[in-house]
């Protein structure tokens, strides 16, 4: 009885664990200001894009620098 307790909880936590899809980022343009621009980057490693007179321009930084 515990175990399948135990079973059914687990899955039904899975079941709950999905991302839902309105929560996904899009973007139909680049920011035009560099303050404006996409973060990505994980804590250690970041980088900023955004577009400038029709280029796209990017900024690499790193925590330790």
């Amino acid at each position: 009885m515990t175990r399948l307790l135990s079973l059914l909880l687990f899955v039904s936590i899975n079941i709950f664990a999905q991302p839902k899809p309105k929560h996904n980022l899009g973007f139909d343009t680049l920011a035009k200001r560099w303050d404006e621009g996409i973060p990505l980057g994980n804590g250690w490693l970041g980088a900023l894009i955004w577009e400038k007179d029709n280029k796209i321009r990017m900024s690499l930084d790193r925590v330790d620098l």
